[in-house]
């Protein structure tokens, strides 16, 4: 018995059609003197299509599929027609050169086809939607559970036609889920759409192949991308309003193997209000860093991976001490979130302006706060080093795994020993862990391993008295997920620090190139400050995060053998 698949020949019948086609087209060229071209095969430029408008393109039967300075390369069916010889002409006289092609009419409704793209781009301000009286809005300014948030995105995906309804969804979605990052992935099966929620990537929804396409489309036009650059990266920004205020979203377009991957970064300003009070800074800590950052001179910095809210904890920093009477100046890769009354310039490698050379032209206006994004190099150091050194408050980030392994790192990069001790206020290092979500977190008895190692990291913990009521707790919280926290257990997260104030006895122990147990000790003893475990671990047992997600974040094993 032969099984007739409906599907399948019409997929062979639509391609036989299309080589009939295109042999036409090609045959016609070759009996003329124009040259063939087959616009389903190349990249159609978008900026030269939309120099003739969608209406007179369809009706002269053209496509302007590129262009070089004044020249422009138009396919056509019929080159010699009246109606193709009237654009032609209006384009000469507005200075075009044109070089005609001819093309099969299923090769020129696929170029005509871009036009609903630009058209729909063209239905808000150029790199800017505005959610002021949309759904999207509306969804904001409830207070939706996880559940709610996840049924509103799908809905726009499924029964829009509109593709920035579409977006909209999208963004909104993942503002109201507090999301960092969106993740559009084309895959050999699905194609999905993960939200970066906590740190941790989550799957929302999987889309059809015909979705995907139209936002990847919508996207990019919004985001200022080339539509028909699919084989290269491309990174681009929009914003978002949303009554009066704007939301950055800076995107990133990757070739895969199953088509263009898009991640679009979601730079709230909600990010931003964040006081020294909610970092999650224990009260002897907050106390002293509190101390540090307010003295008229000095260099403060803060350690930690990629994604530990290093620029987070410095901005909110910024916000305490900046007052009317100060200038203070921010040198950025790039300038995510604006902040008032503080001057941000951002660095630019492709053009020779390095984090060194904006602290230097910074150095001359002026200033009596400085925050530089990051210190990568011995220039950078070297000068920030002396800035502090001049008078100058100056606030940055360095990569290295706590706060002890600062001091080496700056050696490493060329800055004196002896250096250290007059220009540094603190060192700081941070982690961000997750906090479980009320909704569903479960007590549990602490036994067996998880108590052997919460003993062995708490059993010299400095001021064991202040945490008194914390450290005699023998039970704690474990995630378990429910439907407001999307089954992971978490909601939210909060900062795990440690800090090592430079005081005469630590400028003295880094000039004698002491070892980090030594300084560490000197620190949990006379300073009485609590290392990254030691931090994490009260947070666990104050039923803020549990010790699975600790030891996520954080090397538990090492901790316990490094730690003093």
């Amino acid at each position: 018995m032969v099984l007739f698949n409906e599907t399948d020949q019409k997929k062979k019948l639509s391609a036989f059609r299309k080589r009939e086609d295109e042999h036409l087209a090609q045959q016609k060229a070759s009996q003329s003197d124009y040259s063939y071209v087959d616009l389903t095969g190349i990249s159609i430029d978008t900026d030269a299509l939309q120099l003739v408008d969608e209406k007179t393109a369809r009706a002269a039967n053209i496509a302007v599929f590129g262009k070089v300075d004044k020249k422009l390369h138009i396919a056509s069916h019929d080159p010699d027609t009246d109606a193709v010889q009237s654009v032609l002409y209006k384009l000469q006289k507005a200075g075009w050169q044109a070089e005609l092609y001819i093309a099969s009419r299923t090769s020129l409704q696929k170029a005509h086809s871009y036009y609903a793209d630009i058209s729909n781009s063209e239905r808000s301000e150029a790199g800017k939607v505005s959610f002021t009286e949309s759904a999207g809005s509306k969804l904001l300014n409830s207070s939706p559970s996880r559940k709610e948030i996840i049924s509103f995105i799908e809905s726009a995906l499924k029964k829009s036609t509109d593709t920035t309804d579409m977006v909209e969804g999208i963004i909104a979605g993942a503002i109201a889920m507090k999301a960092s990052d969106v993740h559009i992935e084309s895959g050999e099966k699905e194609i999905v759409i993960r939200m970066r929620i906590d740190g941790v990537l989550q799957k929302v929804t999987d889309i059809s192949d015909k979705i995907y396409k139209l936002l990847l489309s919508r996207i990019k036009l919004l985001s200022g991308m080339k539509l028909n650059i699919k084989d290269e990266a491309q990174d681009g920004r929009f914003s978002i309003r949303i009554k009066d205020n704007d939301t950055e979203i800076r995107t990133s377009a990757v070739p895969s193997t199953y088509g263009e991957a898009i991640v679009m970064r979601v730079l709230s300003k909600s990010a931003l209000d964040v006081s020294m009070e909610n970092l999650g800074m224990q009260p002897h800590f907050l106390r002293l860093i509190r101390r540090e950052i307010n003295r008229p001179k000095g260099l403060v910095l803060n350690t930690g991976p990629t994604g530990s809210g290093k620029t987070t904890t410095l901005y909110s920093f910024l916000k305490e001490i900046n007052k009317p009477g100060f200038k203070t100046i921010t040198i950025e890769n790039p300038v995510e979130y604006h902040l008032d009354n503080i001057t941000q310039t951002q660095v630019d490698p492709d053009d020779d302006y390095t984090f060194h050379d904006g602290l230097k032209a910074a150095m001359r206006q002026d200033p009596d706060i400085i925050m530089v994004g990051e210190i990568r190099d011995d220039d950078t150091a070297k000068t920030a080093i002396q800035a502090s050194l001049t008078g100058h408050r100056v606030f940055s980030t360095l990569h290295t795994n706590d706060a002890a392994g600062t001091f080496p790192r700056l050696v490493e990069l060329g800055v004196k020993e002896n250096l250290i001790g007059q220009a540094v206020n603190v060192v700081m290092a941070q982690r961000l862990i997750r906090t479980l979500c009320d909704d569903c977190k479960k007590k549990k008895d602490i036994t067996g391993e998880d108590k052997e190692t919460i003993e062995s990291i708490l059993k010299d913990i400095p001021n064991p008295d202040e945490y008194s009521d914390t450290i005699t707790k023998d039970y704690m919280y474990e995630a378990v997920g429910c439907a407001e926290c999307n089954n992971t257990g978490y909601r939210g997260r909060i900062g795990v620090f440690e800090a090592i104030i430079i005081d005469q006895t630590v400028s003295q122990l880094v000039q004698e190139n002491s070892s980090d147990p030594q300084i560490r000790e000197y620190v949990s003893k006379k300073q009485k400050m609590l290392t990254l475990a030691q931090d994490g671990v009260l947070k666990v047992l104050s039923g803020i995060s549990d010790l699975n997600e600790l030891k996520r974040v954080i090397d538990i094993d090492q901790s316990t053998q490094k730690f003093i």
